[in-house]
């Protein structure tokens, strides 16, 4: 409750500036727009496939709830099993440079990561962070009155810091030689994607966008194929009905270290954003994000976690 609240006293501040703007978007407006829908995007669907130039920006933070955490089996007992739950954390920084109508250049750099809330979490699933940047161009292939379809072409290098305090002591216990509690892990890869949008009235938007990337994973000496997908709707209240609102509803399946935290597994993104639509220069909004989360040493196996984010998007 506490978070819907704080989601309506954002909407309620930014909206405030609107009843001084026209009742229509600005003509000089600087957002992408297709058959009169003008385009926002969440966390679902990042990359645009407009060659726009921007500037964007997220960070959130999430829990798992609680959870019930085994202890170390010593023999034929466990010991040391508990209670607990575990926050993630997000933060990332967008930027895009138009380079003519057809072709556009992107950087961006992403931290991310997951923590126990107290000794025992921190103690059973440690923590685990990845930090890095990614740089790529956008090309324009198609672009109709309602459609428009792109396609990128992306280089990321990514670094991953780990810390397993009970692999650690297995370790001890089984005699592997030279353990250890924390690793880093570079790596580096290379990657294709699509990004769609459809528009079949200014109010309703579609958003679509698929990524391949193939290069060397979190697990020393091995490589891998990572693959996601999204779909989204956006809604603006704008156009139609002169309400500066919007919201954003979205699916995304992800194999990505980014979003999985290891190697080998997927997951499942549910996301609803609500959004300031009532200029044509910015976006602003907060996202709500559903999924669950593959965790080795967690007796619950995939437990939902919920994330909240705050975004913004500056064209210019």
């Amino acid at each position: 409750m506490k978070r819907v609240v704080w989601a309506l006293w954002v909407m309620i501040f930014f909206a405030g500036p609107a009843a001084a703007q026209e009742d229509t978007l600005c003509p000089s407006s600087r957002k992408p727009v297709l058959n009169g829908h003008p385009f926002h995007f969440g966390d679902g669907v990042e990359q645009s496939p407009f060659t726009v130039s921007y500037l964007a920006g997220s960070i959130g933070i999430g829990n798992t709830g609680t959870m019930t955490l085994p202890g170390i089996v010593v023999g034929e007992e466990e010991i040391l099993s508990f209670t607990g739950e575990l926050t993630f954390f997000n933060a990332s920084l967008d930027f895009r440079q138009r380079v003519n109508d057809w072709l556009a250049f992107f950087i961006s750099y992403q931290l991310m990561g997951r923590v126990g809330t107290d000794v025992p979490t921190l103690l059973v699933d440690g923590l685990n962070s990845l930090s890095g940047g990614e740089i790529g161009w956008l090309v324009r292939f198609c672009h109709r009155d309602r459609f428009i379809l792109s396609g990128t072409l992306n280089l990321q290098n990514m670094s991953g810091s780990f810390f397993d305090i009970v692999g650690y002591i297995n370790d001890l216990l089984d005699s592997v030689p030279n353990p250890k509690a924390s690793d880093r892990v570079p790596v580096m890869n290379g990657g294709v994607g699509l990004k769609a949008a459809w528009s079949p009235n200014a109010s309703v938007g579609f958003l679509a966008d698929a990524d391949l990337l193939y290069g060397e994973s979190f697990v020393r000496g091995a490589n891998d194929f990572y693959l996601s997908f999204g779909l989204m709707a956006d809604i603006d209240l704008m156009p139609e009905y002169h309400v500066p609102l919007g919201f954003n509803l979205g699916y995304t399946f992800s194999s990505m270290p980014e979003h999985t935290l290891m190697e080998f597994d997927h997951t499942n993104i549910l996301g609803l954003r609500f959004e300031y639509t009532g200029s044509g220069d910015y976006d602003v909004g907060l996202q709500f994000s559903f999924y669950r989360y593959e965790l080795d040493n967690i007796e619950v196996r995939r437990p939902w976690v919920k994330n909240t984010a705050l975004n913004f998007r500056l064209y210019f």
